[in-house]
């Protein structure tokens, strides 16, 4: 029965790096360009067409746009050994900003996370066994300081991933509040909305730390195969 849910997750964590020239593709292409430029401090678009297999025009398309929304730039030439120097792209860091929420039993984590993939800001509460209203309150009181110290305004964020274990709200431990059982059904994204209203993405915390990994760690330095 969870074969479909462990495929899925499996899609999630696989990195590809292979564009695609089919007709209609344009947004998969964009990110895979995208996550090239973010592996590698600078590059090409030489090199950008070497690695995802994409034609010379469409890298120049897609970088076009992605510096036109200010997620990608130029940072001069690399002298190579033959004809004109190659303009070097690399990631604009706070091009755009996710926003992170970890909700467990014993603490509530807001963070802020660039384009990079490193952690601009962070926040942290220790609260035992927080209600839904002490979460939403959290957030509300601290979002606003969370993007200062980032450096971004609320148009920069782009989503936010919310981190929470396993039947909250279902497991009975020792000094749970009784109502502690709101949280089990609750739509998190619709609880979020009127303090972050921005495309929410729910996971188990334990999957949530390995996607990451899988993004920004050292997924990107080991195949699948070679750790199964």
């Amino acid at each position: 029965m969870d074969k479909p849910i462990r495929e899925a997750r499996g899609a999630r964590l696989a990195v590809s790096l292979s564009g695609t020239n089919l007709a209609r593709a344009s947004d998969y292409n964009q990110r895979v360009v995208l996550q090239a430029i973010r592996l590698s401090p600078e590059t090409s678009r030489v090199e950008l067409s070497r690695t995802t297999g994409l034609t010379a025009p469409t890298i120049a398309n897609i970088t076009r746009r992605l510096i036109d929304a200010g997620l990608v730039k130029e940072v001069g030439r690399l002298q190579g050994p033959r004809g004109q120097p190659a303009i070097q792209l690399t990631i604009e860091p706070l091009g755009c900003v996710a926003i992170g929420l970890n909700i467990d039993r014993d603490h509530l984590t807001l963070v802020a996370l660039d384009l990079a993939g490193q952690v601009r800001s962070r926040i942290a509460q220790d609260i035992a066994f927080a209600m839904p209203e002490d979460v939403v309150a959290f957030v509300a009181h601290n979002l606003e300081s969370l993007l200062a110290e980032a450096g971004v305004g609320r148009d920069r964020v782009i989503g936010v991933g919310v981190a929470v274990p396993n039947d909250l709200g279902v497991i009975t431990l020792p000094g749970r509040p009784s109502d502690y059982d709101r949280w089990a059904g609750l739509s998190i994204p619709t609880l979020l909305a009127p303090v972050m209203p921005w495309p929410t993405v729910i996971e188990n915390d334990a999957a949530a730390a390995a996607i990451g990994e899988a993004q920004a760690g050292r997924g990107h330095r080991w195949r699948a195969s070679s750790i199964s």
